[in-house]
Formats: structure tokens, C-alpha cells, sequence
């Protein structure tokens, strides 16, 4: 069962903005325990209402009460096709959704599935393990400025 207020280990948080290349200016889905940018947005402010910043990181909740992860790829998409705003989404690695279509369809957008399946950390910052899900970075709009070096699809097994 998903928590909503499980962390995102900070070895993959680092690899999503060195991956982007550049520092993320905020975090659209936190809380009080667990932002890992300067700015963020709470379920009280939520990141789906308000406009993002340029880098945002999006560890948006997976539990169905909280939202379809769709809405959250949906907004990422418009705040880079209105405002340019480049984002990266840690997302449960699962093919068989419409969303997931959405960003393999997206120029300029890159998917990488990661191998292990990530360990998230819980409120005191230790590890959960039993993890059933495989993960994915979506980066949206950010390999615009990539020219050949962009792929569509990648899997990164990113050692912790």
C-alpha cells in the first residue's frame, strides 16, 4: 500500500537534477517532513492548482485518495507547453496507463525506467523496503536542448 508521506531517497533526487542540469527550484508535491527544495507545495497548496517553476521536482502522491497520477502528468505537460517550465516526475513504472502514453508522446519529454525498484524512506528516514512497483523518472520538456543525445526511452539501473 502506498504512504503518501514517504520520501524520495536523495541519491535519486540528485540524479534527477544533476540528469536535468540544474539545481530544482521547487518540489509540487510535499509536506512539512519531506520537501527536498526550497520551494514546495502541500496537499493544503496543492502543486495541481498553482503554477510551477523552472526546474520543478514531482514525487506526487500514488494512493487513489490523494488524486489520479494523471492530473499530476496532465499539469506537468501544460506547465511546459504554456510556460516552458521543465519538470521531473517520479511516477509508478506502468505502461498500461493513459498517462503513461501521454509522456511517451510528448516532445520533448524522456522516460527512464529505474532498476532496482527504489527503496523509499520513511518519516524518521530509513528505508522501506517491499516496494511492489518499479519506478520512472518523466522528465518533461527537459532534453529539448539535448538535440542528438535525446531518447525517448531509457532504463538507468542507478546503484543507491
Amino acid at each position: 500500500m502506498p504512504n503518501d508521506n514517504w520520501r524520495t531517497p536523495k541519491w535519486l533526487f540528485n540524479y534527477a537534477q544533476d540528469w536535468i542540469g540544474e539545481p530544482f527550484a521547487l518540489d509540487a508535491a510535499a509536506d512539512e517532513s519531506n520537501f527536498l527544495c526550497k520551494y514546495y507545495y502541500t496537499k493544503y497548496k496543492s502543486g495541481l492548482n498553482n503554477t510551477w517553476c523552472n526546474p520543478t521536482w514531482c514525487n506526487p502522491p500514488y494512493s487513489k485518495e490523494a488524486g489520479p497520477i494523471r492530473a499530476w502528468v496532465d499539469h506537468a505537460i501544460n506547465q511546459y507547453d504554456r510556460f516552458l517550465v521543465k519538470s521531473a516526475l517520479l511516477l509508478p513504472a506502468d505502461t498500461a496507463t493513459l498517462w503513461f502514453g501521454k509522456i511517451a508522446n510528448h516532445f520533448p519529454s524522456e522516460i527512464h525506467l529505474i532498476g532496482p525498484r527504489v527503496a523509499f524512506l520513511n518519516e524518521d528516514g530509513n528505508p522501506v523496503t517491499g516496494n511492489r512497483f518499479g519506478s520512472m523518472l518523466a522528465f518533461i520538456g527537459a532534453c529539448a536542448d539535448r538535440g542528438k543525445t535525446y531518447q525517448r526511452l531509457r532504463w538507468v539501473r542507478i546503484p543507491a
